[in-house]
C-alpha cells in the first residue's frame, strides 16, 4: 500500500507548457473559422425566417380577401372583365346598407404594399413585398362572376418572386354597385 502512494506521489500527470501553447495555437486558429461559419448560418436563418413571415403575412391576407368578398353584395371595381390595382366591394356582413359608403372595403396595391381601407378609414398595410403583377385583381363575368387574386412576392434576393393567388368564383349575388 505503502509503495503505491509512492508511485502516485512520484507520478507527474497532466500538461506542460508546451502542450498548453500549441493546444491554444490550435484553437485560436479555429474559433475564427467557425466563427464565421456561426455568423453565415444565422444571418441565412434570419433571412428565411423574414421570408417565410412574409409569405405567410400575404397567404393569410388572400384567405380574409376571399372571406370578405364571399359576403359582398356587389363589386365596384374592376369592372367586370377588367384588371386592376385596387378591389373595391360592397358587404353587408356588418349590418349596414350594402350601398353605403361605411360598408365598403377597398384593397389596393401600393408601391408593394397591400392595403385594406374599409369605409371612409384611413389605409391600413396588411401585407408588404409584392413585386407584380401590375393589375393583381381581376374579375371575370360570364353566366357566373369570379374573382381572380394575383400577387407575387419577392423573397429572396436573386431568387425568382413566389406566386400566391386564388379565384373566389360563382357568386350570382354580386352585382355591380349603383
Amino acid at each position: 500500500m505503502i509503495g503505491t502512494l509512492r508511485r502516485l506521489r512520484d507520478d507527474e500527470r497532466g500538461i506542460t507548457l508546451v502542450e498548453l501553447i500549441v493546444a491554444m495555437a490550435l484553437l485560436a486558429i479555429a474559433a475564427p473559422i467557425v466563427g464565421a461559419a456561426m455568423i453565415s448560418s444565422l444571418r441565412a436563418t434570419e433571412q428565411l425566417s423574414v421570408s417565410s413571415q412574409v409569405l405567410d403575412e400575404l397567404r393569410l391576407q388572400v384567405t380574409a380577401i376571399s372571406r370578405e368578398l364571399r359576403s359582398a353584395t356587389c363589386i365596384t371595381s374592376p369592372a367586370g372583365n377588367s384588371t386592376g390595382t385596387k378591389l373595391t366591394f360592397s358587404t353587408a356582413s356588418n349590418g349596414l346598407d350594402p350601398n353605403a359608403a361605411e360598408s365598403a372595403v377597398t384593397y389596393e396595391v401600393v408601391g408593394g404594399e397591400l392595403l385594406r381601407t374599409q369605409g371612409s378609414g384611413d389605409p391600413a398595410i396588411v401585407s408588404r413585398g409584392i413585386v407584380g403583377p401590375a393589375a393583381p385583381f381581376r374579375q371575370v363575368t360570364t353566366p357566373r362572376r369570379s374573382v381572380h387574386i394575383d400577387f407575387s412576392v419577392a423573397l429572396l434576393d436573386g431568387e425568382p418572386p413566389q406566386q400566391i393567388g386564388t379565384v373566389v368564383a360563382g357568386r350570382n349575388a354580386w352585382r355591380t354597385c349603383s
